[in-house]
This record gives structure tokens, sequence and C-alpha cells, in this order.
């Protein structure tokens, strides 16, 4: 009788042990990387909401970034080599400022929070006041996508002014594109199809446009990734249930203009109470890393996750966090710059223009 008592509860907890990230060994310290003057915000003074990150594989220890500010309308290049990150002074627009962009693909409205009052839009001058770029991702050149793309999201969130209000710029999704050597030999595409799908979804279509507030749950996207044919965008809120979410799309399909809304397929990760994704970056095996947070304003550490993508409504960990806690202030960039069997070299970009590179061992 006693053993038939004992073993419910060791299932139980065994559970309870593997919904949750199990630390990883100790890992290397991070080595300090500077950010050099020269990124700028939309009003041209120095950049200090840096936002979101993404660098082609090094090449001869130099690797060539994207990095956006989330309070400007555009995005700069960078080099990294060694421990610095450095302006090229090259930088490709995204909106105008204060202009609805004339060629976006897919219906503005149609992106548009539904609830009357929601989320009600700032002045007429403030609507296309900024991007809110929170994420940059590369996809590279494959047998199955013959060009290469840098794509930038936006919040698809409400502001978190008080008294909350929309920039109808902050709803797009961006895509520039490039040659191999990620320069960019095009202009700049600009859609809505991704708040259209949002509107659509179950539970969270309940979440678009509320603030961003601990109460309301807003639904806020601060993460992107390429993998394959697909981009992977990650919601920093809402939390639901000690559950983050990230959204799957075509890439395609999202920068399509007719036919039926583009189809998101949405996976949950069990990453605890009130934390979310703040950006995510992919490898060159299709697993996926995440920098973690918390969904609000809350203090919790930063960690940085490793996931392996399947066609399962739920995400589980490799069984380890890679990094317990992120030393940097508003971590919001990650950046995958090399990968050499199972040691990966990462660069974490922060708000504040900070910056740390790690090197890595995964499981």
């Amino acid at each position: 009788m006693i053993r038939k008592s004992v073993e419910p509860l060791l299932a139980c907890a065994l559970a309870t042990a593997m919904a949750f990230p199990v630390p990883a060994p100790a890992q290397p310290g991070p080595e300090p990387v500077t950010v050099g003057e020269g990124f700028v915000d939309r009003k041209n003074d120095h950049a200090t909401n840096l936002s979101g990150i993404a660098c082609l594989r090094a090449v001869d220890g130099q690797s060539r970034c994207l990095v956006v500010d989330d309070e400007h309308i555009a995005v700069q290049f960078g080099t990294l080599q060694g421990n610095t990150l450095r302006p090229t002074g090259e930088a490709v627009g995204l909106v105008e400022l204060d202009r609805r962009p004339a060629n976006a693909i897919g219906s503005e409205a149609a992106a548009a929070p539904t609830a009357a009052g929601r989320c009600p839009d700032r002045g007429p001058n403030g609507i296309y006041g900024e991007f809110d770029g929170e994420g940059v991702a590369w996809l590279p050149q494959t047998s199955l996508r013959p060009s290469p793309f840098y794509y930038v999201v936006g919040s698809h969130a409400c502001g978190r002014s008080a008294p909350p209000r929309r920039r109808h710029s902050t709803f797009l999704l961006a895509r520039i594109p490039a040659n191999a050597q990620g320069e960019p030999n095009g202009p700049t595409q600009v859609t809505w199809r991704l708040g259209e799908a949002l509107r659509g979804l179950p539970i969270l279509a309940g979440h678009y446009g509320l603030p961003l507030t601990e109460a309301a749950q807003g639904l806020d996207i601060e993460g992107i990734a390429a993998i394959g044919t697909n981009l992977l965008f990650g919601l920093r809120a809402p939390s639901l249930n000690e559950h983050a979410t990230i959204l799957i799309a075509d890439a395609e399909a999202l920068f399509r203009e007719g036919g039926s809304t583009p189809a998101l397929r949405q996976a949950r990760l069990r990453l605890g109470n009130r934390v979310g994704i703040r950006d995510m970056a992919a490898l060159d095996d299709g697993r996926l890393l995440i920098l973690t947070g918390a969904s609000q304003g809350q203090s919790l550490p930063q960690r940085i996750l490793l996931v392996s993508p399947s066609d399962q409504d739920a995400w589980e960990t490799e069984g380890r966090t890679l990094l317990e806690s992120v030393p940097i202030d508003s971590a919001e960039g990650l950046a995958v710059l090399s990968q050499q069997g199972n040691i990966v070299t990462l660069l974490v970009l922060a708000q504040q223009a900070g910056a740390l590179r790690y090197e890595l061992t995964l499981p």
C-alpha cells in the first residue's frame, strides 16, 4: 500500500521537473563588446534603444550585422570584429516619417486591433513616428529561396505611454533584399499581413492591441528568427499560464498580395510565471536559441535557452538552460556569429548600446 501511494507522487514530481529547463553546467564568462559611436536614433542622436540585431556568419573573424533601434524608422549596418561593433554608416529606411507607406502589402484596416477604443491612435503627426523594430533576422540564400532577405519586425503592440496610444507603423513587418554578402540590393518592402493573421488567432487575438501592462497582457512581439522558409516570431507578452508563445509563418505568404489570410501556427513554451521572449536566433542545425526575460517590467533574470522546434503545439527545451543569467541590463538582441560543431559564438545586445560575446558549448 505504501509503494502504491508513493509512485504517483514520484511520477508527479518527475513530470514537474521535466516541465522546466534544467540548469546547465557552468559556461565560460562573457567578453564585453564595445558598441562604437555612430548608431543613431530617428533624431540623429546617439542610439540608446538598440533592440534587435542579426549577423551573417563570421568571415575571417568579421561579421556583417544589421541593427535596429526601436525608436527609429530605419535600420543601420555595422561590422563586428574582435570585441568591437562599429557602424558602417549605411542605413536603410523602413517607413517615412509621418507618411503612410504607399506600397504596403495587405490592408492596414484589416491589421488594426478590432475593439473600439482598445488602443486609440496617436495624433496625426505621430502615427508613423517610428517603426518600433524589435527584432532582425537574416534568411540566407538556399535551394528553396534564391534571394536572401533581412526581416525586421515591429512590435505589433500598443504603446507603453500613459495613456497608451497606437502608432500604425509599429504594426508592420519589413524585408530588405540583399546579396549573399548581406549588402542590400533592392527597395524595402513592408506588409500588414502579419497583423491580419494576428487578428484571427484563437486566444491571442483577445490580447492584440491591449495595453502593455501586467493587468492587460497586451500582445507584444520582440523576437524573430528564420529557419528554412519560415519566420518565427517570439512574443514577450502575453504570458499565459506560465507559457510564452512562438508564431510560425511562411515568409513568402506574409509578403504576398491578395488571397486568404496567411496561416500562423502557434507553439507554446513553458518558461515560468511572467516570463516572455526577448529575442531568438537560429542555429545551423535548425535548433533555436531563445533569450528570455520578464514579460512586463518585473525584475526577473534573463536567460538563454536551447529549443528544438517541432510540429507539436508545445515545444520542449533541450533539458537545460545554456545561461542562467545574462549579466547585462535590458538585453534585447541575440545573434549567432559562428558555429563550429557544438561550439557556438553569440552576441547579446543591450538596449543601452552595450553588448556581450559568449562562446558556449551546446549539448
